[in-house]
C-alpha cells in the first residue's frame, strides 16, 4: 500500500437521475458554472484507459475499468476534491482526502444538507 499501484475506475450505470436512483439518501446537489461542468466531465473521461471491463463491481449494473494514474497511501482513490476544485468548486485540499471528510467540508462550506 505505500508504494504505488494501478488504480481503477468504477463505473455504475442507472436509470434516472440520483433523487430516483438514491431515493432515502441525502444527495448533495452542486451548482457550477457550465465551463465547470465541462471540466469535470473530461476529467472523468481521462481516468478510464480501457473500455474493457476488468470485472464486476460493487453493485448492479457496475464494472471496473482500469484506470489513469496509480494509487497508494498519500493518493487515494477517492479524488473527487481534486476534480471539484478544477470545477471551481472551492473547497480545500486538506480537508477532501476522501469521500466523508470530502461531504463534511461541502455541508460546511456551502449549506449542503
Amino acid at each position: 500500500m505505500l508504494r504505488a499501484s494501478p488504480s481503477a475506475v468504477h463505473v455504475a450505470i442507472w436509470r434516472g437521475g440520483p433523487l430516483d436512483v438514491f431515493t432515502g439518501s441525502r444527495v448533495a446537489m452542486l451548482d457550477f458554472p457550465r465551463d465547470g461542468a465541462c471540466s469535470l466531465v473530461r476529467a472523468l473521461e481521462a481516468t478510464q484507459v480501457s473500455h474493457v471491463p476488468l470485472g464486476e463491481g460493487l453493485c448492479a449494473n457496475s464494472l471496473f475499468y482500469e484506470g489513469s494514474g496509480s494509487y497508494s497511501l498519500f493518493r487515494t482513490c477517492d479524488l473527487w476534491g481534486e476534480e471539484l476544485r478544477g470545477a471551481g468548486v472551492g473547497i480545500s485540499r486538506l480537508g477532501a482526502v476522501h469521500s466523508v471528510s470530502l461531504v463534511t467540508e461541502l455541508r460546511w462550506c456551502y449549506g449542503v444538507k
